[in-house]
């Protein structure tokens, strides 16, 4: 009788994570909006981390560098300071001075491509990285290229091409974004695996019971209104409002307060709400309990983690029908999708479920299982251990 075999256990790897723009500590709920703390706990949990680093270039070689990036708007200094191969390679070097103390033969996953993990190991370790996006699709987006010179854009795209052939293979949270990774940088295929992304909640909610999908509220969710298409939608919504009056569209996100000269009607303006903070949790609990829609018409979404978690509680969601935007929500089945931009699409995909309740809630009903079934981070660690094999 043959013996039953099994493949091995994968080696635990070892996380890296750095810069001020993705974050030092792998754990914290602000680094890289909440992503590494979530994907390195399940990752410990199954059994395939062998812990964490993180780390900033040392703060007077920062300043200089800030010092040579200046520009008079702060998110394009920001972008010119992050995307200087010497911020790169001074990073590259002060997070090799973390992984002397891993054990010999751990591979290295690196969270983006802010620093080459690849020159850190030198040949000793396997290296791997998990990316949202790249710099090619931002710098193809209406809010990529502005304000950086040509020159720093081309030695940038230079340095993660260079990257990215070297690691061993490449993770990505979607397949729009694996198909970036082949087609803009020249990445073979086989290098190159979708694992997709979780939601970046503590408990998965239970199945909405009593949800009101006749109550007229909309839920949008964005840190940054304009580029998550914020302005278009207080646009769209007004036109809503003169057929739905009681209507009621909740913002969550933005830092800053309302915009001026847009329509407010019928708005309700939340602000930031931080997850950690016990009161602001509830408060984003109920609103996601209570919505019977969610709306992201983005300019430009890398990936969009917020219609996932809307789906989870029971929404169908209304999203730009572009990048893995287009892969989180199913049309027609677990929501709509709009062009980015077209506004008066999305006032009319609005209406059609504000005023259709019993197809909000068959598709809010498939938009639930389709996120169990897609996006956790349980899923997504497996889908990992897979390829590690």
């Amino acid at each position: 009788m043959a013996r039953m075999s099994s493949a091995p256990p994968p080696l635990p790897y070892h996380g890296l994570i750095g810069s001020g723009l993705i974050g030092v500590d792998p754990y914290s709920p602000r680094s890289w909006s909440g992503i590494s703390e979530y994907f390195f706990r399940e990752s410990d949990r199954q059994g395939v981390l062998d812990g964490a680093s993180g780390a900033e270039v040392p703060l007077w070689r920062r300043l200089h560098l800030l010092a040579l990036a200046w520009h008079p708007d702060k998110a394009v200094w920001r972008m010119r300071h992050y995307l200087d191969p010497r911020y790169r390679r001074l990073l590259t070097q002060t997070l090799a001075a973390k992984v002397q103390q891993v054990a010999p033969g751990r591979a290295l996953l690196q969270c983006g491509a802010l620093f080459d993990g690849p020159e850190i190991a030198r040949g000793t370790r396997q290296t791997f990285s998990y990316h949202d996006g790249n710099l090619a699709m931002r710098l193809r987006s209406p809010f990529g290229a502005g304000g950086l010179p040509p020159e720093l854009q081309r030695r940038a795209l230079a340095y993660e091409r260079q990257l990215y052939g070297k690691l061993t293979r490449i993770f990505t949270m979607s397949e729009y974004l694996r198909q970036s990774f082949i087609t803009d940088f020249g990445v073979p295929p086989e290098r190159v695996v979708s694992l997709g992304a979780g939601v970046n909640l503590r408990t998965l909610p239970t199945a909405p019971e009593g949800k009101d999908y006749a109550n007229g509220e909309v839920l949008f969710i964005g840190s940054d209104f304009e580029r998550k298409g914020g302005h278009g939608l207080l646009r769209a919504f007004a036109v809503v409002r003169q057929s739905v009056p009681s209507a009621m569209l909740h913002i969550v996100g933005p830092r800053s307060g309302p915009p001026e000269g847009l329509p407010m009607d019928g708005v309700q303006w939340h602000g930031f709400l931080r997850k950690e903070t016990s009161a602001d949790e509830q408060r984003l609990d109920e609103l996601l309990r209570r919505a019977s829609l969610f709306v992201l018409p983005s300019l430009y979404e890398p990936f969009g983690i917020a219609p996932a978690e809307a789906m989870m509680h029971g929404m169908p969601a209304i999203v730009s029908g572009d990048w893995a935007l287009a892969e989180t929500v199913l049309p027609e089945k677990t929501g709509l999708h709009v062009k980015p931009g077209d506004e008066a699409a999305l006032a009319q995909a609005t209406l059609r479920l504000l005023t259709s309740p019993e197809e909000t809630q068959r598709m809010g009903n498939a938009a639930r299982e389709h996120a169990l079934a897609k996006f956790t981070w349980q899923a997504v660690v497996e889908r990992l251990q897979a390829v590690l094999r």
